[in-house]
Parts: structure tokens; C-alpha cells; sequence
């Protein structure tokens, strides 16, 4: 029998099943209070209450409908939501001057948040061409998704969605490898897929800078006879081993998704050089 995981988040989603067994969440999302003539956002800080949960203002504020998986195996993870997916796009809303460095291209895209946010948040002078991409079989999520919240993507000069699989090494697509700024959220949980994404930023151009969003999940292993987050410490070491450059990014001083941002939530800025 076929394992099935479920999303950390999922339970704290404002989310409503059909009769097909997905469901449509509700997410909240503060629009940036102003964007800056370089693209930088200004946003509210964030302020707790004595509970320690997130006080949102009402002022600004919009809803991403989104279609979404409650579980499922590990290749239709992208059918949920994850919270990885989430900080990624927050991390859009408050630096929209990422966008401005070039094309752009998402990787496993999943469900579409981060473009839908985009969209929805940003005025269309932030970014020039965001490419959305997944398994061909999870495109149709997407593309209901943009059409759940009203966003163009045929014909579109901002959008485009598309096919990609990261482990067809020797098919990479020369759109794909000629992009500028890569966005991952969530997309470091097995050692294939990892392989696969250290070959893929080995065949982008040099000077491509890729930023992801990482949950880093605990697990006990008999090779290291202890609790690690081992999925996270592989795309480290392949990172490492190829010579590519990292950094961990500083924390989001604002939010404006409502969700639980953990410790283990991450983001990274990965660069590519020349060889």
C-alpha cells in the first residue's frame, strides 16, 4: 500500500472539502503598504498578541482561493499546501526587487501560490516574465488556480505556465536554463528530486541566483543514529560537493500570509558561478 503524507499546515487552513475530496482554502494575504520606484515593499511589521498569535490588520487585505489536496503520496505532494510554499511567497511580497533581476521561473510549482500572490499584490511593473512550472500532470491544478482568482495566463505577457520535469537532466529545456531568478518553495524532501534540482542549477547560466524557501523535517536515521533533517543536510552536501555558492537569508521582518513560521522554515540564496 501506497504511503500517504499530509501537509503540517493543513489543519490549520481555512478550507472547505467538495465532493471530489480536494478542497478550496482561504487564504488572507496583506497587501504591501507601498512598492518603491527599486521594488522594495513596505509592509507592516508584525505585532503579536499576548497569545502569541499573529494580529492582522483588515486594511489592504485580499483572498487567494486556492484548490488543494488534504493528503497524498510523495510524487502528488505538490497538490497540497505546504508551508514552505507560503514563505516563499511571502518572501515575494517583501522583496518584490528579487522579481526585477531578470526572468523568472518557479519550480514545482504545486497549487500556484506564489504567482497568484504575486499578481494579486504587486503591481505588474514588479517583475517582466514569471514562469510557472511542474509535472505536466499537476499543470491543470495550476491553471484552475489562476482561474479561481481571476489571473491571466494565456496569452499573458507576465505569465506563462509550462511543463518541467527536473529529472530529465539531459532534456532541460533552453528556456529553462537560460532564466535569471529560479523561486523554490518547498521542494527539498527527497534525495531524486534533490539530484535532479544540483543538476538543474548546474545547467543554468552563470549568474543566475535561485531562491528557496526549506522546511527542514526531523527524521531518525540509521546512518547517523539521530534525529536530522536529513533531506535538507543532502541538498547541502550537493551544493557543497558541485562548489555551488549558499547563503541562509536573513528572517522576513514582516508577514503577510497568516501561518506559523517556525525556526525550521528557511530561506536560502543560492548562486550560480562559473565553473
Amino acid at each position: 500500500m501506497m504511503d500517504h503524507y499530509t501537509s503540517e499546515i493543513h489543519g490549520t487552513l481555512n478550507s472547505k472539502k467538495g465532493s471530489d475530496g480536494t478542497y478550496i482554502a482561504r487564504i488572507r494575504v496583506s497587501k504591501p503598504c507601498s512598492i518603491s520606484s527599486d521594488g522594495r515593499s513596505s509592509t507592516a511589521k508584525m505585532l503579536f498578541d499576548e497569545d502569541g498569535d499573529l494580529i492582522r490588520s483588515t486594511e489592504e487585505e485580499s483572498v487567494i482561493l486556492l484548490k488543494h489536496s488534504g493528503s497524498s503520496s510523495l510524487q502528488d505532494v505538490g497538490s497540497q499546501l505546504w508551508g514552505g510554499s507560503l514563505l516563499l511567497a511571502d518572501m515575494i511580497l517583501a522583496h518584490p526587487e528579487f522579481l526585477l533581476q531578470g526572468n523568472v521561473l518557479e519550480i514545482g510549482s504545486g497549487t500556484g501560490l506564489t504567482p497568484i500572490g504575486a499578481a494579486i499584490c504587486l503591481p505588474s511593473t514588479s517583475f517582466s516574465s514569471y514562469i510557472v512550472t511542474d509535472l505536466e500532470q499537476n499543470l491543470d491544478g495550476i491553471r484552475h488556480n489562476f482561474a479561481l482568482n481571476h489571473v491571466k495566463y494565456e496569452d499573458s505577457k507576465c505569465f506563462s505556465i509550462r511543463s518541467l520535469d527536473l529529472l530529465l537532466s539531459s532534456k532541460f529545456p533552453k528556456w529553462a536554463q537560460e532564466t535569471d531568478v529560479v523561486l523554490g518553495g518547498d521542494v527539498i524532501y527527497d534525495e531524486v528530486l534533490t539530484n535532479g534540482i544540483i543538476a538543474f542549477i548546474l545547467s543554468l547560466k552563470e549568474g543566475a541566483v535561485l531562491y528557496f524557501a526549506i522546511e527542514k523535517r526531523y527524521v531518525f536515521t540509521n546512518e547517523d543514529l539521530d534525529i536530522v533533517s536529513h533531506s535538507y543536510n543532502y541538498f547541502l552536501q550537493g551544493l557543497n560537493h558541485h562548489g555551488i555558492p549558499f547563503e541562509e537569508m536573513d528572517p522576513l521582518p514582516t508577514q503577510s500570509f497568516c501561518y506559523e513560521r517556525s525556526r525550521d522554515l528557511i530561506l536560502l540564496r543560492i548562486m550560480k558561478q562559473k565553473r
